[in-house]
């Protein structure tokens, strides 16, 4: 607070010594019904009134023509007020004689203006963001006021959120459900359209696995949703997040499942039309392909036959088929060295099976 503790002491003197000599005159028979009380007591607390007004009207100024228009930001500068009353509360106090009550005046003075604030706010809230802000505010001022002046929340009359609370919670979780809806919708339009036209080939993680982006800007969303509901330190409101989230999930899921089976579905009906004669064209490029592959293991196998009788390993029996050159150790049961005398009898028995093929 900006007012000078000291001319505020340097005043209550004066108050004091006023009402020390209206009651002094009160109590004389001559005077008491000729004189007027000085009243400098009620004078001070409506200039002490007017004061805190002021305050917030600097500190919180409103948005709009007539300063009507309240919005959740207005919420970040409100630390003049825990600090305000920390100092009537430590400075004020002690100097104060205790029938003053100064600090409970100055409490209720700054609740009332906090509520006003509050209702402004409440009345033009209708974005998820500000009402878990409106939410953490309001408990942490319930906070602040106990912790550090000792003041309960049930002494502070009237309450912020005034039974808005349950309201409040539910219009955040009705709006976060359209949100996410509309951004799964979204997504889910886009993707899908892509995967449709399939005019470039799907994405691939460093892994080698073909990979959904879509599915990293959902859970992009949706960590940002719990964390949002982690902030308003109000762990049933969390959880219901949650759940909403498993909901958005559930939607992009069963989206994708529709979309993938409807696909399959249009191929299917499209292979029922096919020909005779096309369907004997698929089938034989399929037995095509199968015997290029038999063909492939089997010379693969003469030439490990070859190699075994090369080096006269008899009682290692020969392999169908291997694939790399660590499964041939394996079975072979040897380690194989990579000499020159090696490569050059490779060489000579694919000569061989060449000719003989």
């Amino acid at each position: 607070m900006n007012t000078n503790v000291n001319s505020i002491i340097y005043i209550l003197k004066i108050i004091e010594a006023e009402e020390s000599f209206d009651e002094r005159l009160k109590q004389n028979n001559k005077t008491k019904m000729l004189h007027k009380t000085s009243g400098y007591r009620e004078k001070f607390f409506n200039i002490i009134s007017k004061a805190i007004d002021k305050r917030f009207a600097e500190q919180l100024q409103f948005k709009g023509e007539e300063g009507q228009e309240a919005t959740v930001d207005i919420l970040e500068r409100t630390g003049f007020i825990i600090d305000d009353l920390t100092l009537v509360h430590d400075e004020l106090i002690p100097r104060f004689p205790k029938k003053y009550t100064i600090f409970n005046y100055f409490m209720l003075e700054y609740h009332r203006h906090v509520k006003a604030v509050m209702d402004k706010i409440i009345a033009d809230v209708s974005d998820t963001g500000a009402i878990l802000m409106i939410l953490r505010w309001v408990q942490e001022y319930y906070t602040d006021m106990s912790t550090r002046l000792g003041v309960s929340e049930e002494s502070l009359e009237p309450q912020l959120l005034d039974g808005k609370e349950d309201k409040l919670i539910n219009d955040y979780l009705s709006l976060n459900h359209q949100k996410s809806v509309e951004w799964v919708t979204n997504i889910m339009s886009s993707g899908m359209k892509r995967f449709g036209e399939r005019e470039e080939p799907p994405e691939v993680n460093p892994n080698g696995n073909y990979n959904l982006s879509l599915s990293v800007i959902l859970f992009q969303i949706i960590n940002q949703q719990i964390n949002l509901a982690k902030s308003s330190n109000r762990s049933e409101l969390a959880f219901d997040v949650v759940m909403e989230c498993k909901k958005t999930i559930q939607i992009f899921q069963n989206g994708w499942k529709e979309t993938v089976n409807k696909e399959l579905n249009t191929k299917i009906e499209a292979l029922k039309k096919l020909s005779k004669a096309q369907f004997k064209k698929i089938e034989n490029v399929a037995k095509k392909d199968l015997d290029a592959l038999k063909t492939k293991r089997n010379k693969l196998n003469q030439i490990i036959n070859l190699l075994f009788e090369k080096f006269q390993d008899k009682w290692v029996p020969a392999p169908l088929f291997i694939e790399t050159e660590v499964e041939i150790e394996v079975r072979v049961g040897v380690e194989v060295e990579k000499t020159e005398v090696e490569t050059e009898a490779i060489v000579e028995i694919e000569t061989e099976v060449e000719k003989e093929a």
